[in-house]
C-alpha cells in the first residue's frame, strides 16, 4: 500500500478526504493529517509518505513551500495540491513548472480516483523500468547478485516478435514478466515467486513456428548471467529445430 499524508487547515477537508473513497481499494492508505504546512514537513520528514495531498494556503507555511522545503532536504512523493477557484491559475502555473497534480475545492471523487490511477499506472513505469535495467544488469552485465525476490527465472531468446496473444495468455498467470532488447535479439524474461519445485510449463504458449531458445527454468538466488551461456549454446544447436522451440529439456529428450 502506498501512504498518503493529508495536510490541510481545513478539519472538515482532512476528515472528508480520509472518507471520501475506499482508498485500500486503490491500493492507497491514509497515513496521517497535518493541519498547516509547517506541521506536514515535520510528518513528511518522519513517515516519509508517498503521496502528500496539501492545500495552497495555510498558516505556518504554505503547500508550496512545505513541497520544496522537503524536496530540498532529499525526500521523493507524488504531491496533489488542492485548490479553491481564486487560486485555480497558480495552481495551474506551478503545476506547469513542476511535478504536481491538483484538484478544485469541493473535491471531485471521480477526479480524485482518475490521479490515484495515473499516480499507479507512473508507478508501473518506473518499477518496469527498474526491473529492466537490473535484469540487464544482472543478465548481461557484470551484476553477479541473484534476484531475492523471485524463486524461479526462465530466459527467452526470440527472432521475431511475439504475436500480442501470447503477452495476453502470459499476464493470465501468477508470474512476472520484463523484455529485453540486447545486440540484435529480443529477450523475454519470466519471473516466478511461486514456492512450487514444478513451475508453471510454458511451452504451450510458446509452440510457435519460429526460432525460439529457453534456458528453461532455473533458480534465481544465482549469477544469473549463466541464462546468457546456456542461450549461446543453445543457439548452437538451432540446426536441429529449425523454426521451433528449444531448451535444455529438448535436448535430454534427444541424448535420450
Amino acid at each position: 500500500m502506498k501512504k498518503i499524508l493529508i495536510v490541510d487547515d481545513e478539519e472538515v477537508i482532512r476528515d472528508g478526504l480520509t472518507y471520501l473513497i475506499d482508498w485500500e481499494s486503490y491500493g492507497f492508505i491514509i497515513q496521517d493529517t497535518a493541519k498547516n504546512g509547517a506541521e506536514g514537513l515535520e510528518k513528511i520528514i518522519e513517515l516519509k509518505p508517498d503521496i502528500v495531498i496539501t492545500d495552497i494556503r495555510m498558516p505556518q507555511k504554505d503547500g508550496f513551500n512545505m513541497i520544496e522545503e522537503a524536496n530540498a532536504r532529499g525526500f521523493s512523493f507524488y504531491s496533489i495540491i488542492l485548490s479553491g477557484y481564486s487560486e485555480f491559475e497558480y495552481a495551474k502555473k506551478a503545476i506547469k513548472l513542476g511535478f504536481m497534480s491538483y484538484l478544485l475545492k469541493p473535491i471531485d471523487e471521480d477526479e480524485l480516483i482518475e490521479i490515484l490511477k495515473k499516480i499507479n499506472i507512473e508507478e508501473q513505469k518506473k518499477i518496469s523500468s527498474n526491473r529492466q535495467n537490473q535484469l540487464m544488469n544482472k543478465i548481461f552485465g557484470d551484476d553477479d547478485q541473484g534476484l531475492p525476490e523471485f524463486l524461479m527465472i526462465n530466459l527467452f531468446r526470440f527472432e521475431k516478435k511475439l504475436p500480442n496473444q501470447v503477452f495476453k495468455k502470459l499476464e493470465n498467470l501468477n508470474l512476472t514478466i520484463v523484455s529485453l532488447k540486447h545486440y540484435q535479439h529480443t529477450y523475454l524474461v519470466v519471473l516466478n515467486k511461486e514456492e512450487d519445485s514444478h513451475p508453471l510449463d510454458l511451452d504451450p504458449f510458446l509452440s510457435l513456428p519460429m526460432e525460439i531458445i529457453s534456458s528453461g527454468w532455473v533458480d534465481c538466488h544465482q549469477n544469473l548471467s549463466v541464462l546468457y551461456s546456456e542461450l549461446n549454446y543453445l543457439a548452437r544447436m538451432i540446426f536441429l529445430f529449425p523454426d521451433q522451440f528449444i531448451s535444455p529439456n529438448q535436448l535430454e529428450k534427444i541424448k535420450t
